[in-house]
């Protein structure tokens, strides 16, 4: 079989992280497998008689197929006239997400069209909290929640809602290339980011210990109750804070980007960058690659 390794890095992006986040290097034969199993799981749920693929190149452009498929089948009218997709098709998930939105257009984006992702875009920012807090979803008829559980779980919001926010900026800009849009908004995005609550004595993305649940760590753990300083919400900062920085640079604003990079003030030695490698999460590679100490 011959292996196209960026093909099957750009399948995998959903589950490992992009080219330059906090992922460890995967070897070629492992994406290969991975990608074929993956696929071969997904088809084993289909019914009908539809050949199995039997190449790597096959299983992406099945996996491509099925997924845009699945996106344009899971869309529900809103409110506000914008299209929403939450992340399933039919009824049970009654508003948009933020989170499961943007993993959609880190796996597919092409699977939008630019007017549904500068109308996403724009939807999610316009349930930001004056606090500069972001939402966990967007009901359908435009109440923002921020709270997972529909607003039930935890006293204060989610703890990821802000570097989903700049992720969903991030993928929807080159696809889009407004620079115009990414200019208009950045400062949302910004004051998103000042409201994620950090832990001033190590920088990282913290959870208030206490008798009283604080908020909700990344959304898929919500079930989980979490205090302190919480490692996933902190990657998730980091990685938010390096695509600000280049949506910036793309709004002609490089210096404040330079600054958002380093995850704060300039003056600040305590960004999670920094930090996790410090204390020795993360050691720095070539090219801007970091991978685990």
């Amino acid at each position: 079989m011959r292996m196209n390794r960026g093909r099957a890095e750009l399948l995998l992006r959903p589950f490992f992280g992009r080219r330059g986040s906090a992922a460890l290097p995967l070897p070629t034969h492992f994406l290969v497998s991975f990608s074929l199993l993956l696929a071969a799981a997904v088809f084993a749920g289909e019914a009908g008689s539809e050949r199995r693929p039997a190449t790597l190149g096959e299983a992406i452009a099945w996996l491509k197929q099925k997924s845009t498929q699945m996106i344009r089948d899971c869309r529900r009218p809103t409110k506000s006239g914008i299209t929403a997709f939450p992340p399933q098709v039919g009824g049970g998930y009654e508003a948009f997400w933020l989170r499961d939105y943007a993993y959609m257009l880190e796996g597919n984006v092409e699977a939008f069209s630019d007017k549904e992702l500068k109308d996403a875009y724009l939807f999610f920012l316009a349930g930001q909290r004056a606090d500069g807090a972001m939402v966990d979803c967007i009901k359908f008829d435009g109440t923002p929640v921020y709270m997972p559980g529909y607003g039930t779980i935890g006293r204060n919001p989610v703890a990821d809602g802000s570097q989903f926010a700049v992720d969903v900026a991030w993928h929807t800009y080159p696809k889009t290339r407004d620079k115009e849009l990414v200019a208009a908004t950045a400062d949302k995005l910004i004051k998103g980011m000042k409201a994620v609550p950090r832990n001033p004595a190590t920088g990282l993305v913290h959870i208030k210990p206490g008798t009283e649940h604080d908020r909700c760590p990344y959304g898929f753990t919500d079930a989980i109750r979490k205090q302190g300083d919480e490692l996933f919400c902190s990657l998730l900062f980091v990685q938010a804070s390096r695509q600000l920085a280049g949506l910036l640079d793309a709004a002609g604003r490089r210096r404040r980007g330079q600054t958002v990079a380093r995850g704060g003030s300039q003056r600040d030695p305590k960004d999670p960058p920094g930090v996790l490698r410090r204390q020795g999460w993360f050691v720095p590679r070539r090219h801007g690659r970091v991978q685990p100490a």
